[in-house]
């Protein structure tokens, strides 16, 4: 209410001052000076009146309201200090000049203006000694209001003072009486420490036997705790220094070909690191996403979170190794349930004379020659991912992984795509080389190989057609031969 108040004052007060720099301008160019000063004053008076109710509401405002227009009112205040000396200047020029005949006829002539204008200006300067008088008494009325609070504060200060001492001798009463109860107690012990004397040394014994005990279980936990560690990191290590061969065949796996596999990798530039550790290269970054079927045919979600490689390949297609193979590695997304967490989606590469490969370009192994780590921009869908299949042919399986970058007794659920991608002799050597001169790499000789028991193998794929096309063959000639037996007779 208060702002609404001043905004409508200082509208009427900009239009005053308005007309004011108006008669100001048309001062020099008249002859009747003394009738355009009269009416420039009667202005003044009137724009200072709208002044008074701005500085009013003014000093009524909060301390936002007076930070939102305290700009406005110090502009205000300048035009209104500028219209006074303005006014006061032209006053001057007027005293000094003799009064002239034309002057004396002016004022014969228009004298009813003259004394119109001047009951005005006493009308509205009765005005402002009002507003005055109500300034003065609003802020009397705030400077006693001001003093009741400080007072009603200072009494209300001492009777919280007097209730906190009344609260601490009593704190301290309680703490004294607390104090003798305590010693009354202790004289009493004091009377009868011989009755207890054969019971503390019993109990101190025990205390000592209890504690031998705690230390004992202490160092058994230990041992067990040292010993289960020992034999989980054993059987890792085991599982990673031994390469497992996995032979898929299509003629021992179940054919479904309602099976779903859908990847998709970011179509993005992405800035990966590149690490090479123990025999692998390796790469921590969410590079896909995995949308498949698992093994009990129930589709589930996936996010990628690492990838390596293997050389030569860790599965064998109906007996074939092949040169290299990338293993990426999803996690399952929250609100799936499957049999494991872990999905791990196989790509196979066979060198190829003629085909360059366009991810081992970006991926670039050989960056890594003088150093363990690097980084690199990729986008993964124009370099690799644009090769694979919508609907690719695939196995899967539920099986282990010996991957430093998992748990090795973790079930994980494989995806192996059953059509190689291409990779020249130059893009495999160079992952190579850098085993070979570091010995990270485990010979093919002193490397134990062992070959992996895959309970059930599903398949969906070109086999999975041939083979439903030769039984449906074999069932039409069945129907042809019962058809020409049954015309013979």
């Amino acid at each position: 209410m208060a702002s609404n108040l001043y905004q409508q004052n200082e509208i009427n007060f900009n239009k005053k001052v308005e007309e004011f720099n108006q008669l100001y301008q048309q001062y020099s160019m008249t002859q009747s000076k003394q009738l355009k000063l009269e009416k420039m004053k009667l202005i003044h008076v009137q724009a200072e009146q709208q002044f008074k109710f701005m500085e009013i509401e003014y000093s009524s405002f909060n301390e936002q309201n007076k930070q939102e227009f305290a700009q406005k009112f110090r502009q205000s205040k300048i035009l209104y200090i500028e219209c006074q000396k303005k006014l006061r200047d032209l006053q001057q020029d007027i005293d000094k000049q003799p009064q002239s005949h034309h002057s004396n006829i002016t004022k014969k002539t228009q004298p009813s203006q003259i004394s119109g204008l001047n009951s005005d200006l006493h009308s509205q300067v009765k005005q402002l000694h009002q507003l005055d008088s109500r300034l003065l008494e609003a802020e009397d009325t705030q400077i006693i209001r001001r003093r009741n609070c400080q007072k009603l504060l200072k009494i209300f200060i001492d009777e919280r003072n007097i209730e906190w001492s009344q609260n601490d001798l009593e704190t301290c009463n309680h703490d004294q009486e607390q104090r003798i109860i305590q010693q009354r107690y202790i004289d009493d012990f004091g009377l009868h420490i011989n009755n207890w004397k054969y019971t503390y040394y019993i109990l101190q014994i025990c205390s000592l036997k209890i504690h031998e005990l705690n230390i004992i279980f202490m160092i058994l936990s230990t041992i067990f705790i040292l010993f289960y560690i020992n034999e989980a990191l054993a059987t890792c290590l085991a599982d990673q220094s031994n390469l497992t061969i996995r032979n898929l065949k299509p003629t021992q796996s179940q054919c479904d070909n309602t099976m779903m596999f859908n990847i998709s990798f970011i179509d993005y530039p992405l800035t990966i690191d590149i690490v090479k550790q123990q025999h692998t290269i390796y790469t921590v970054a969410p590079i896909s996403t995995l949308s498949a079927s698992d093994i009990h045919n129930n589709l589930n979600a996936y996010t990628a979170t690492s990838f390596e490689f293997r050389s030569p390949s860790q599965h064998q297609l109906d007996g074939t190794q092949y040169d290299f193979e990338m293993l990426i590695h999803h996690q399952l997304n929250q609100g799936f349930i499957s049999d494991s967490q872990i999905a791990i989606v196989s790509i196979l590469f066979k060198i190829d004379k003629k085909q360059s490969q366009p991810f081992f370009d970006d991926y670039y192994f050989k960056i890594l020659k003088f150093q363990n780590i690097t980084t690199l921009t990729i986008n993964f869908h124009n370099s690799l991912g644009y090769q694979i299949s919508s609907d690719p042919s695939f196995y899967t399986y539920i099986g282990t992984s010996d991957s430093h970058l998992l748990d090795c007794q973790q079930l994980v659920q494989w995806y192996v795509l059953d059509t190689p991608l291409p990779i020249t002799q130059k893009q495999f050597e160079q992952f190579n080389y850098l085993f070979h001169n570091n010995q990270t790499k485990p010979e093919n000789k002193t490397n134990q190989k062992t070959n992996e028991t895959i309970d059930l193998l599903k398949l969906k794929g070109k086999y999975c057609d041939s083979h439903l096309a030769r039984d449906f063959g074999l069932f039409l000639g069945y129907c042809v031969m019962i058809f020409m037996i049954y015309k013979s007779i």
